[in-house]
C-alpha cells in the first residue's frame, strides 16, 4: 500500500509515501472515514507530511482523498504521526444561516421592505 501526497489547495502530486510503520485506513463507505499513519522522521517525510496537504491511497478503487488534520512526532527521535479525514468530512460541518439565528434564539427573518438601506458610516440611504 503506497500513498501520494496533495498539495493542499491545487491537489497537485508532490510526493509519495511507500514506506511506514504503522497505517489505519478506514474509507468512507458506511463510517465517516479516517486514517492514522506512522511513518520514520526522514527528511522527505516530515517536508511532505503536513497539515492541510491531502493523502491518496494508490491502490484504492476509489480515490477519495484525505486531509491531515494533525501531526504530532515532529522531532527526529521519534516516529511521526499523521491523522486525518476524507475530503467528504467537510460537508458534517456545514451550518445554514437558519441553524444559527435558531441557535441564537434569533427566529425572526431579516427586514424586507424597509425603504432604507444602511450606508457605510453610519448614514442611511431613503427610498431604495
Amino acid at each position: 500500500m503506497t500513498f501520494d501526497v496533495l498539495d493542499e489547495t491545487t491537489l497537485a502530486r508532490l510526493g509519495n509515501i511507500d514506506v511506514w510503520v504503522s497505517v489505519y485506513w478506514d474509507e468512507p463507505y458506511n463510517s465517516e472515514g479516517s486514517f492514522t499513519l506512522e511513518v520514520r522522521p526522514t527528511e522527505e517525510n516530515l517536508s511532505l507530511l503536513r497539515e492541510g496537504r491531502w493523502l491518496v491511497r494508490t491502490d484504492a478503487a476509489t480515490r477519495v482523498p484525505m486531509r491531515i488534520c494533525h501531526r504530532s512526532n515532529e522531532n527526529e527521535d521519534a516516529n511521526l504521526v499523521v491523522t486525518g479525514y476524507p475530503a467528504t468530512w467537510i460537508f458534517t460541518k456545514r451550518v445554514s444561516c437558519r441553524e444559527k439565528r435558531e441557535r441564537r434564539g434569533c427566529h425572526a427573518s431579516p427586514r424586507q421592505g424597509s425603504g432604507s438601506v444602511a450606508q457605510a458610516g453610519g448614514g442611511r440611504a431613503e427610498g431604495l
